[in-house]
C-alpha cells in the first residue's frame, strides 16, 4: 500500500524520509526477538503482532524495491537512448554500458536501488528470525503442555 499512499508524491525526493521512517519501525527488532524472561503467554501473544508489523514492513519494502528495479531500467533506458540519438559513432555494446554506467542519474538510482535491497534483505531476515521465534514458542507450549499431563492429582 505503500506505493498507492505516494502515487501523486515524487518518490524519489521522498526516499530518504522513507528508509529512514523504515530504519526506526526496525530499531528494536533483537530486543522483540529476545524470548528469555518472559512470560510465555505474553511471548505467544506478542508474536502475533511482531510478525504481522514485520511482515507488512517487508511487503512495503518489496514494493519499494520493486519500483526501484523500475527506475534503474527506466533511467539506464533513458541514457542509452540518449547516447544513440546524440552522436554520429557507433559505440560498441560494452562501451555503450560503460557510459550508461557512468551516467550520475544512473549512480544515484541504482545506489537507492541497493540502499532499499539491502533494507529488504534485513527486514526479510528479521521475518525468517521471527517465525524461528514462533518455532520456539510452539515446542516451548508443547513441553509445558507435557509436563502439565504427568500432574497427579
Amino acid at each position: 500500500m505503500l506505493l498507492r499512499k505516494l502515487k501523486k508524491e515524487n518518490i524519489d525526493n521522498l526516499i530518504d524520509a522513507i528508509l529512514d521512517e523504515f530504519q526506526e519501525e526496525i530499531k528494536d527488532w533483537e530486543s522483540e526477538l529476545e524470548i528469555k524472561g518472559k512470560n510465555i503467554t505474553i511471548a505467544n501473544v506478542e508474536q502475533v503482532s511482531y510478525m504481522a508489523r514485520y511482515d507488512e514492513i517487508k511487503v512495503n519494502l518489496k514494493s519499494l524495491l520493486d519500483y526501484y528495479d523500475m527506475r534503474v531500467k527506466q533511467v539506464r533506458g533513458e541514457s542509452l537512448q540518449m547516447i544513440n540519438e546524440n552522436t554520429d559513432y557507433k559505440y560498441s555494446f560494452a562501451e555503450r554500458e560503460k557510459l550508461v554506467d557512468g551516467n550520475p542519474k544512473y549512480i544515484k538510482i541504482y545506489r537507492t536501488y541497493l540502499e532499499v535491497k539491502e533494507l529488504h534483505g534485513m527486514v526479510t531476515s528479521i521475518v525468517e528470525q521471527f517465525k524461528n521465534r514462533a518455532y520456539s514458542l510452539h515446542n516451548l507450549v508443547k513441553i509445558y503442555g507435557a509436563s502439565l499431563e504427568d500432574i497427579t492429582l
